[in-house]
């Protein structure tokens, strides 16, 4: 939300804001404080209107973007799911009634803040490809009505996908919002714990604050509180053991959290991803410093350490096999009737036996 921050700080806004992406909880998250702002920074609460373009027609926005303020000096105007009424892949040619849109776009009211958002799969990655004037100018190109002509003449603000590798930082962000900060076993933890997406972590994220009060800094202990998960038994230290190759360990651990919870699909996610960063690291062991190494094999420089004491643990084709063990056992668990701790284990024996 850097961008929209900026627009916030500065009360500098724009006469048409256009925001998409694919990451849907960033793009909700900037349109709620846009609007709130806004609406608190030039506005009041009469001149402020939220509509959803499910029920309403370009007619209608162009019709209220031309009232005038109630009491204020400028009105919000925000329109949700506005690829519904101009879908991204249309024709090019407008027709007779749309160009009473492209006009508006062309001189917009100066008393009216218009906040659109929207899904445009089609311009996934534009934000970045500004970087590259011809592959730009290629989207832009074939870019239908009116994306061309908002893209080309006023602001707008995608929330690209963030990658799992990113959502360590991210979790520390997070928390430095609410003015406190996250060990680095706790953040990883926390991680592993909640399903892959920005909205699970905010959510454990704000748990996280309301249960550590006034307390400025989260521990491991705080996350395996609030996640229910066992502080000595679960999937971070699973992969610990696994990293080191200690068997014995790495069962007790797994008996453990079979005990206490069934999450043999996580276990073997996250194995997954551990052995494909040991074979990242095959080949970029030496390829720089430990911060380059660890941007390009997508894992935090603080544990890189780790990693790298594990890969002289297993050789490369025994990497290679360990992704032949996972699969099998993914394939078992998800249509076999066979014990499932009988399952994993036989995975770990083949993965970590000599």
């Amino acid at each position: 939300m850097e961008n929209i921050e900026k627009i916030i700080k500065t009360k500098k806004y724009p006469n048409i804001l256009l925001l998409f992406g694919e990451e849907d909880f960033l793009l909700e998250e900037a349109f709620k404080a846009i609007v709130k702002q806004s609406s608190i920074d030039i506005s009041s609460e009469y001149d402020t209107e939220i509509l959803d373009a499910e029920s309403i027609s370009y007619e209608n926005i162009i019709e209220k973007c031309n009232t005038f303020p109630f009491i204020g000096e400028k009105r919000v105007l925000a329109v949700k799911q506005f690829q519904l009424l101009f879908p991204a892949k249309q024709s090019k040619k407008k027709s007779n009634e749309s160009k009473l849109f492209a006009n508006y776009l062309s001189k917009p009211s100066s008393s009216t803040f218009l906040i659109l958002t929207a899904s445009l799969p089609q311009f996934d990655g534009i934000s970045s490809a500004e970087a590259n004037p011809q592959k730009f100018d290629k989207m832009l190109d074939s870019a239908a009505f009116p994306y061309k002509q908002i893209f080309s003449e006023h602001s707008w603000i995608e929330y690209p996908k963030v990658k799992e590798q990113s959502f360590d930082s991210w979790v520390k962000k997070r928390v430095h919002l609410f003015k406190k900060s996250i060990q680095e076993d706790a953040c990883q933890f926390l991680v592993a714990q909640t399903n892959q997406s920005l909205r699970d972590l905010s959510n454990e994220v704000d748990k996280l604050v309301a249960f550590t009060d006034e307390r400025k800094e989260i521990n491991i202990d705080d996350v395996a509180a609030v996640t229910g998960s066992s502080r000595k038994h679960n999937v971070f230290e699973f992969q610990k053991q696994v990293a080191k190759r200690n068997l014995k360990e790495a069962s007790l651990i797994l008996e453990k959290m079979q005990k206490n919870e069934q999450q043999e699909i996580l276990i073997v996610v996250i194995l997954t991803k551990f052995f494909i960063t040991l074979f990242k690291l095959i080949e970029k062991a030496s390829a720089g410093n430990n911060y380059q190494i660890a941007g390009q094999v997508g894992v935090n420089p603080y544990f890189l350490k780790e990693y790298m004491e594990s890969l002289k643990l297993y050789t490369q084709s025994e990497i290679e096999n360990a992704f032949s063990h996972l699969i099998e056992a993914d394939e078992m668990l998800k249509s076999s009737s066979t014990d499932r701790m009988y399952i994993l284990q036989k995975m770990l024996v083949k993965i970590m036996g000599r």
